[in-house]
């Protein structure tokens, strides 16, 4: 019965990681302003996710390209989220880390 069990785990598994890959990442995240460009009144920015600790999370890497209207600076933490599963955050808004 192990064996079967063993064999189920394993499928659903591979099929969560291959269909369903941003259920390893929450919906939504604080990070760091790492780095800011302005284009007319749109901004640029590159982020670093934040642990649960508020200390940056160097298991995932800087995600840059980041496009919003708000006016932020690098070093502002902010909070993220990842709309429809995509691993592609929107920046809510500059954020107070409990």
């Amino acid at each position: 019965m192990g064996s079967l069990r063993d064999s189920v785990r394993r499928i659903l598994r591979d099929l969560v990681a291959e269909d369903y890959p941003h259920i390893h990442y929450p919906a939504a995240s604080y990070a760091q302003v790492t780095a800011k460009q302005q284009s007319g009144e749109a901004y640029t920015y590159s982020v670093r996710l934040l642990d649960a600790a508020g200390q940056a999370d160097h298991s995932v890497p800087t995600i840059p390209g980041i496009k919003s209207k708000l006016n932020l600076d690098v070093g502002d933490n902010v909070a993220v989220i990842f709309p429809y599963g995509q691993l592609a955050p929107y920046i809510v808004g500059k954020a107070v880390i409990p």
